[in-house]
């Protein structure tokens, strides 16, 4: 079947007010319908670049459409909208959110056996979910659009008829000059670098298959990992810590580290806290021959004593949020200088990352990112989930920055932070704007001492205290007869 055209429906009048609300499964369906559309086999039959069109105006026309309706936007439609698009010889796909049901929906009854190997189509919609969100963050930064207005669309047709050929490597320099055109469009209003970051939270359960598949992709990943569950990695779990090795040794992978992971760093000495890194900095050092070069943890763990600290044991900086409740303090940048107790301060990433999980991230990307180039000295977002477990829309973001910068550039946190310049701000953060997770987490789990044990930890820190403190002024004495 031949189409004139292939076009999603919207409820938006321009990109300026495109539905980046929506959430959940709306979210999910709307990406799907709008990059499935990009596949190179409806490129080519239609000759044209997908579009978009107004669900509630369809243009009168006698143009032969393959129409995708989203379900969040059915209850818009126009009326008559089914029997407008096949009275012209067109078809209305409605009711689907996952991509490979839109694309069978949008193939049946053709009389065709042309085929992409999906490897090679899953770039051209990789390149359908980048042109969308610079479309979206063109707006956002106040400019207006010029892709269109370059070879960009007869690039991505004959692209896509390389593709049917089978002529990969020509497919692929057609698409590098489409995601080209793309970086010129970004660099008109912002021509420096935006920082990605990949964090990764780890546990025992996702040791095995979930943590190798982190550990084995391409792009740069940042994977926040106890001393303990490291211990593990190296002498239960072979086929992750070979991964891991290999992903170090091609500089892929950045550990991000702290004391063990049950330290509630918020109610114990400065002394406890200092020996527990000492503990868990030797743990990575026996085991990686190294020890992080940025401190970060995933159980609460951040007070205004940490700075110092985590100078004196060589951190070059610090993740500065944890993902398992309590409040912390969020920075007026997302780098800045974290300073703590006593003017000592620490290079740290001091804004919270999005969730990586959510379809709704990468639905509304382009204004996350808009906000960090409007706000901050150093562009930069975060993304943060499970090892191994992240949206597919993730995918699509870290496929499209192999080809191009516009929409950032994934990193290491030490790239990152050697990399990136000191802004010269500073963000005082006081003992008060911490606020720990842990004593109603031990009010719901029954824990028997949860205001007691705190008291007697003091007793016990203070009298073993006195006692050192006592030793060290007779050996004093002894020496000085």
């Amino acid at each position: 079947m031949k189409f004139d055209e292939v076009a999603i429906l919207l409820a938006c009048h321009t990109f300026q007010d495109f539905p980046v609300h929506l959430a959940g499964a709306d979210a999910d369906g709307l990406l799907a319908a709008w990059t499935a559309l990009w596949h190179p086999l409806l490129i080519a039959n239609s000759r044209k670049m997908p579009t978009w069109l107004r669900v509630d105006t369809l243009p009168s026309s006698d143009v032969a459409r393959l129409v995708v309706l989203p379900p969040c936007h059915e209850n818009v439609a126009a009326d008559g909208l089914s029997e407008q698009v096949t009275s012209a010889g067109g078809r209305l796909i409605r009711g689907l959110t996952d991509r490979q049901e839109i694309l069978a929906a949008a193939r049946a009854d053709w009389a065709t056996d042309d085929a992409v190997d999906d490897e090679l189509a899953a770039e051209f919609m990789a390149l359908g979910y980048a042109y969308l969100q610079i479309e979206l963050l063109t707006k956002r930064m106040r400019y207006s659009t010029r892709v269109l207005e370059t070879a960009f669309a007869d690039n991505l047709v004959s692209a896509a008829d390389c593709a049917i050929a089978g002529d990969a490597e020509q497919t692929m320099t057609l698409l590098q000059s489409c995601y080209d055109f793309l970086s010129q469009e970004r660099d008109h209003y912002y021509a420096v670098d935006v920082y990605l970051l990949d964090f990764a939270l780890t546990a025992p359960t996702l040791a095995g298959e979930p943590l190798q598949r982190q550990l084995g992709g391409p792009t740069p990943t940042n994977v926040i990992l106890s001393p303990e569950l490291l211990d593990t990695l190296s002498s239960e779990c072979p086929a992750t810590w070979q991964a891991l090795q290999t992903a170090l040794a091609e500089e892929r992978l950045a550990i991000i580290g702290g004391p063990t992971s049950d330290t509630e760093a918020s109610h114990v000495s400065l002394a406890t806290i200092d020996r527990q890194l000492q503990l868990a900095l030797a743990i990575y050092e026996r085991r990686l021959g190294q020890r992080p070069q940025v401190f970060g943890r995933r159980t609460f763990g951040l007070s205004s004593a940490l700075p110092q600290l985590l100078l004196r044991h060589g951190f070059a900086g610090a993740l500065h949020a944890t993902f398992d409740g309590g409040h912390f303090p969020e920075a007026t940048q997302a780098k800045s200088r974290w300073e703590g107790d006593g003017q000592f301060a620490l290079d740290a990433i001091m804004r919270a990352p999005l969730d990586a999980t959510q379809p709704q991230t990468f639905l509304n990307l382009a204004t996350k990112l808009s906000e960090t180039m409007d706000m901050d000295h150093i562009a930069t977002r975060g993304f943060v989930h499970w090892a191994g477990t992240v949206s597919p829309w993730f995918f699509e973001l870290q496929r499209a920055t192999r080809y191009t910068r516009s929409l950032g550039k994934f990193v290491t946190v030490n790239e990152y932070f050697q990399e990136t310049y000191d802004p010269g701000i500073h963000e005082r953060c006081e003992a008060h704007k911490y606020r720990s997770p842990y004593f109603d987490e031990q009010i719901r789990t029954d824990c028997p001492t949860p205001i007691s044990q705190w008291p007697t930890y003091w007793q016990r820190h203070l009298t073993l205290q006195s006692g050192l403190n006592a030793a060290a002024l007779l050996a004093l004495a002894d020496a000085t007869e």
